[in-house]
């Protein structure tokens, strides 16, 4: 397949989504990785939900990506089905070749064992 047909998925997570100040919708507190590359005839839900797992989420709510020609908050597009993978490469070949995607997470509970609840107290 030729070069430049690939997409690149902008991989935005370890955040959370929140309001701003002026109540502009951000997903702040970030990492940001990039993986260059993906051929989007082989891009599927699975993917990104690989990748999230990848990132160490064993568990996270959802996977969104945001349609670049919208603001963050009107922008946000659930990624689940096939369909939605398509909507998405066919948006990032108008904006760089890049996909945005972001991951909505569990926040982990931290689970104490007796010992360390002994010491708590």
């Amino acid at each position: 397949m030729d070069s430049d047909l690939f997409i690149t998925f902008v991989l935005h997570h370890r955040g959370k989504f929140l309001r701003d100040g002026k109540g502009v919708l951000i997903y702040d507190n970030e990492e940001i990785d990039v993986w260059e590359d993906v051929d989007p005839d082989n891009a599927a839900p699975w993917l990104e939900r690989d990748l999230a797992k990848q990132h160490g989420y064993r568990d996270f709510k959802e996977v969104w990506w945001h349609n670049k020609q919208f603001n963050l908050e009107k922008g946000l597009r659930l990624l689940k089905e096939d369909a939605d993978v398509r909507d998405m490469c066919m948006i990032a070949r108008q904006f760089y070749y890049e996909a945005y995607i972001y991951f909505e997470h569990q926040v982990d509970v931290p689970v104490f064992s007796k010992t360390a609840q002994a010491k708590r107290v």
